[in-house]
């Protein structure tokens, strides 16, 4: 077995790899940097809470709030036009928005033209969440919508869209004022009025969290709050229009009255999942990592990533199709002397910790986005994310906005000239399937495959699948196989079979 599938396996068990934690594993000094890139961000007047959304055709889009004090604020967006990394003109979603420099806004896209966006609005002992929708590409958005009840406190939604073509949104909702934690609430919605509302979780979240959120493909969500629990995070994961709870991240961090977790963040590749967060320990916040390969059912260990004030905003995650992960936060400054610097780190397929990057761009608290923008699909590739955030510039708040560009396949080369243990080209295709064989056709060729649930892509049963002609034609029915599959387009493509066995008779 490959050394990374022994740490896998260590891990999602709850329990040390034999020679070190899987926190405690460093890689090879021998990394390639990086390629850091600043994009001209769009012109805004006093912008904060910058959040990146990337929607199912690949299309990253850019929406903050600008404004002051003195003057009612305005939510905008911008989308990112390929290949040259331009955005695109600033659209405004809704103008002399009441909201503040403590309100947040976060935006979700169906395609290039269904888009949706959710904010927190009014005064700070009575925030409201409140969406809003286009149809043309953000040209022109809907009236306001409130989505939280009449009388309660909100904190920041998180939004995103669910595979079947609706919205979703999430947020942590105070019945009073007076209450220092509250349930977390979640509503579906597309067109028209929003659904009913529906309790997640009841046992309270800490006031002022977004709650984290992804979508599977599946059409199912996993969201992710602080909880008084080993990890410091609860999951739930909503199936069909049913919420449960989900499993537990792994890494032994037991609840603590000094040991309190800030809003985290996930990330989605199929099935799989990426989530980073923030436990706050004295004067300091310890940012932590984790995976799942089966939809948040189970956690690898914790890693702890590095450290940020406390108070810093919560950190961003990116995660790529080989399994690594791409961590940024607010982190101490390389030069010292107090302040903080943008920070990434990288978290290898096999679990070991890249050294941490640092941009050069003094962020403070404020938050920080980041967005998938190209995933490595195997060979020679490369992969890139974008990441916003406002930055001081000699006293002036800017927006500012990056694109780094991922060496993946000369990080993967040189792990693999260590350990033996990089993904190849084969296993980074698509996803795992096993099942049986239904039947096969030739016009046009395709293979029907009984098979248990993949979980976060698909439920359990028969599906039909696209395949080269050669393999429709000779497959043989009610055999057992392992084999991959992958989206390309709209449909859903098998290749890579392989028989288990002789033929079930």
């Amino acid at each position: 077995m490959r050394p990374a599938r022994v740490l896998a396996v260590f891990a999602l068990a709850g329990l040390a790899p034999p020679a070190a934690r899987a926190a405690e594993i460093v890689s090879s000094p021998a990394i390639q940097a990086p390629e850091i890139r600043s994009v001209p961000s769009p012109e805004a007047r006093a912008p904060s809470r910058p959040s990146l959304a990337r929607g199912a055709d690949g299309l990253v889009w850019l929406a903050w709030i600008e404004g002051s004090a003195a003057d009612r604020f305005s939510l905008r967006c911008a989308p990112l036009i390929a290949p040259g990394g331009a955005w695109g003109p600033a659209l405004t979603i809704a103008p002399g928005a009441e909201a503040d420099a403590q309100s947040s806004i976060v935006l979700a896209s169906q395609d290039t033209r269904r888009l949706a966006a959710a904010w927190s609005a009014g005064p700070p002992q009575h925030r409201r969440v409140l969406s809003s929708e286009s149809s043309d590409g953000g040209a022109t958005w809907s009236v306001p919508c409130v989505l939280s009840s009449p009388s309660g406190n909100s904190g920041g939604p998180s939004l995103i869209a669910l595979a079947r073509g609706a919205f979703l949104a999430t947020w942590v909702e105070h019945p009073n004022a007076s209450d220092r934690s509250a349930p977390l609430h979640a509503r579906q919605f597309g067109h028209g009025e929003p659904g009913p509302d529906a309790v997640i979780d009841g046992r309270g979240v800490p006031s002022g969290l977004s709650p984290g959120l992804a979508a599977f493909s599946d059409g199912g969500a996993l969201a992710a709050v602080p909880a008084d629990l080993p990890g410091g995070v609860f999951l739930a994961r909503l199936r069909g229009d049913s919420w449960s709870a989900a499993g537990a991240l792994g890494g032994g961090l037991a609840p603590s009255s000094n040991l309190q977790a800030d809003a985290p963040v996930l990330a989605v590749d199929g099935g799989r999942v990426a989530v980073a967060w923030t436990t706050r320990e004295g004067s300091r916040g310890v940012i932590h990592a984790s995976s799942s390969p089966d939809a948040g059912e189970r956690f690898l260990l914790a890693q702890t990533i590095g450290t940020s004030a406390v108070g810093s905003a919560a950190p961003s995650i990116a995660l790529l199709h080989d399994g690594a992960l791409l961590v940024f936060w607010n982190g101490a400054a390389a030069g010292g002397e107090g302040s903080q610097d943008l920070c990434m780190r990288r978290v290898t397929p096999d679990a070991a910790l890249d050294p941490i990057i640092h941009l050069p761009a003094a962020v403070g608290g404020a938050p920080v986005s980041a967005a998938l923008l190209r995933d490595y699909s195997g060979g020679t590739d490369s992969a890139s994310v974008v990441v916003a955030a406002s930055t001081q510039d000699g006293g002036a708040v800017r927006l500012r906005t990056w694109i780094i560009t991922i060496p993946e396949s000369s990080l993967l080369a040189a792990a693999d000239d260590i350990c033996h243990c990089a993904p190849t080209t084969a296993e980074l295709m698509g996803f795992p399937i096993r099942g049986t064989i239904i039947a096969t056709s030739s016009g046009p060729a395709s293979l029907s495959l009984r098979h248990g649930e993949l979980p976060g892509l698909m439920a359990a049963g028969t599906d039909t699948f696209r395949t080269a002609p050669e393999l429709a034609a000779s497959a043989p029915k009610d055999a057992r196989c392992l084999a991959r599959i992958a989206r390309r387009g709209a449909d859903w493509w098998i290749f890579d079979v392989r028989l288990l066995g002789t033929p079930i008779r």
